[in-house]
């Protein structure tokens, strides 16, 4: 007996990633789909990203209205967390830098506005949970004058 009476195998063997954030990430998308009895539903995707090269531009954000986005790392390497509050489109100060320490997750709510996973260090992986649905979730904004992030790079 195989294990699909009890649920799903979760792997990557096979897939084939699709290319996100500017050419930066692997998206290995869909592996698991999580459903309620209510009817919503979610989806498990693997991120891998390459090293952002430094300084960090930050051009955009993007935002998505309809669910939350949750990015779990699978490493532990610190990384930044690029936000501005939910509402209209963001004014460049509202824009906030947070660095996680590589063993932190961020859940984020529904219309808050956000630039793509940056990594520091070469081929970091994410899980990465969202809303599944027939709507387009995804919302950008080209900022009205780009943002330069500094980071070491020891």
């Amino acid at each position: 007996m195989g294990f699909a009476p009890f649920g799903e195998v979760i792997e990557l063997d096979g897939g084939q990633p699709l290319l996100i954030n500017d050419g930066r990430t692997q998206k290995y998308a869909r592996l698991a789909e999580l459903e309620s009895r209510s009817g919503s539903s979610f989806s498990l995707h693997l991120y891998r990203s390459k090293a952002a090269p430094r300084p960090v531009t930050i051009a955009r954000l993007e935002r998505h209205l309809l669910g939350h986005q949750a990015f779990i790392p699978l490493h532990s390497h610190p990384f930044p967390v690029v936000v501005a509050p939910a509402g209209p489109q963001p004014s460049t100060d509202q824009v906030q830098v947070f660095i996680s320490n590589g063993r932190q997750g961020i859940n984020l709510s529904p219309g808050t506005w956000h630039h793509y996973q940056i990594s520091l260090e070469e081929g970091c992986e994410y899980l990465v949970a969202e809303r599944t649905g027939a709507e387009t979730d995804c919302e950008e904004y080209a900022l009205p004058q780009a943002l330069i992030l500094q980071f070491d790079s020891s």
